[in-house]
């Protein structure tokens, strides 16, 4: 028990029996992200969900024939989530003219708005729009987001279904330039083009969606195209991709695909070791 030699005024000392009676955890809960985490492809899942790809790339001459093709195998898996941000641990086994090299694991942090490793401050606009989505018109919630801590600052405007998958119906992002009536020297816009298609994988048949990305910078533009399922962590199946140049010549392209995945944790093995085998759901 402590004891104290000095008077204090009474209505000092109402004042620290009543800031004392107030509780004090909600000060200690971390605030909720704009996004639902369970709408997150891979936050949605545990820490030791995984999935394992195999990406081939080809890349080509002026002439269009392939001078290079390279085939990797990739397993992901989620390490933790923490507030609106979560941790990967990836490994990557890369086969090239019948070399294979082991790339180093790495573990990266990002947010679940652009799937970006930078820190982001999110504003959501007062009025919400409504998209045609496949003949159905969805009422979304339209954010901005400000990607922070990098040496070219981008914006996201975020279009969120919060009723069915994927979601995230349109994204489009891009840096900041300083001149605000100047073309974007690097831009990126998503949309989900295709809802309820099926694909048939192993001996399932999952329900997805398909997505296209298109890029611009200023010397090349990319074209993907995405199918994702809300089932698989990562979310992503399969993807297409090509790489052109201003004249539309194509450099490079790819092929993605999902080889297996898991919604719990495995014995860790290396890659080399573990191969691309199916593993327990």
């Amino acid at each position: 028990m402590f004891c104290y030699w000095f008077q204090v005024p009474l209505h000092l000392a109402v004042l620290v029996v009543l800031l004392a009676a107030v509780p004090t955890n909600y000060a200690q809960d971390p605030p909720k992200p704009a996004i639902a985490r369970e709408h997150h492809p891979w936050t949605r899942f545990h820490p030791g969900a995984w999935r394992a790809t195999q990406l081939t790339t080809e890349t080509l001459d002026p002439d269009g024939r392939i001078t290079c093709r390279a085939t990797t195998l990739g397993y992901t898996t989620l390490q933790a989530i923490k507030e609106d941000r979560y941790s990967l641990h990836e490994e990557t086994m890369v086969d090239s003219r019948g070399r294979q090299v082991n790339g180093p694991p790495q573990v990266t942090w990002h947010n679940i708005y652009v799937d970006d490793t930078s820190d982001a401050q999110t504003e959501e606009l007062s009025e919400p729009k409504i998209i045609d989505l496949n003949g159905r018109s969805v009422t979304c919630r339209v954010f901005q987001v400000r990607l922070t801590g990098r040496s070219q600052p981008k914006v996201a405007q975020i279009l969120y279904d919060q009723e069915d998958f994927p979601y995230i119906l349109q994204r489009e992002s891009h840096i900041v330039q300083d001149d605000p009536k100047s073309e974007p020297a690097w831009q990126s816009v998503t949309e989900v083009i295709a809802v309820d298609m099926p694909y048939p994988f192993q001996n399932e048949v999952f329900q997805t969606s398909h997505l296209r990305t298109v890029i611009t910078t200023n010397k090349v533009r990319i074209v993907r195209m995405a199918i994702v399922c809300e089932t698989v962590p990562g979310g992503l199946v399969a993807e297409w991709s090509k790489e052109l140049d201003r004249d539309g010549k194509v450099l490079r392209r790819g092929y993605l695909e999902l080889s297996d995945y898991g919604t719990t944790a495995t014995p860790y093995q290396s890659l080399r070791r573990r191969g691309i085998g199916r593993r327990g759901r």
